[in-house]
């Protein structure tokens, strides 16, 4: 969901949606939604990737583009896996 827009136009700049967003298009509280990001943001931190913990004083939007950056920069997710949303 985060990396849709990235992923259906490569090389262009593209704002990841806020968390309200991605949880509406899938069906899920913010709340619900927000605490599976901490939880992926920290799967993937505790591998060491960097700017995926929350810093004070930043928006999350940073968090979540370096997420968005990260995946599909390293082929965690790919265009093929479009299908699956």
């Amino acid at each position: 969901m985060l990396a849709e827009g990235l992923l259906r136009r490569p090389g262009s700049v593209v704002d990841v949606p806020s968390n309200a967003d991605a949880a509406r298009a899938l069906g899920w509280t913010v709340y619900a939604y927000q605490r599976m990001l901490d939880s992926v943001c920290e799967a993937f931190a505790a591998r060491g990737v960097p700017g995926l913990r929350g810093v004070a004083g930043k928006p999350q939007t940073y968090r979540r583009q370096h997420l968005v950056d990260h995946v599909v920069s390293t082929g965690v997710i790919t265009s093929a896996d479009l299908h699956l949303l």
